[in-house]
């Protein structure tokens, strides 16, 4: 039921801000996982975040809260160091 899709969506979202945030935190929350350099998970990243943004006329309401500034402060860190990568231009222009 739609019921159910929407607690299992809520409990995974939950649960993968929670994780990815603790990640980002221990590399020092500047913007990368893993050292100072834009990696395939930072670009997977700010993939995943734009489709989150981006939801069809299907979607659950309120899907992308989970992952605001204000929820997931640590994800947009990347999000937006992304955004302006000069290494990932390329990719960031085709979304």
């Amino acid at each position: 039921s739609r019921e159910f899709i929407e607690a299992q969506y809520r409990s995974k979202a939950e649960a993968f801000v929670k994780y990815h945030e603790k990640i980002l935190a221990e590399n020092g929350s500047n913007g990368h996982y893993f050292g100072s350099k834009t990696t395939y998970m930072d670009i997977a990243l700010f993939a995943f975040i734009t489709s989150i943004r981006q939801p069809g006329e299907n979607a659950i309401e309120g899907c992308a809260d989970y992952f605001s500034k204000r929820n997931a402060p640590g994800l947009n860190k990347v999000y937006e160091t992304v955004q302006t990568s000069s290494i990932a231009a390329p990719y960031v222009a085709t979304l």
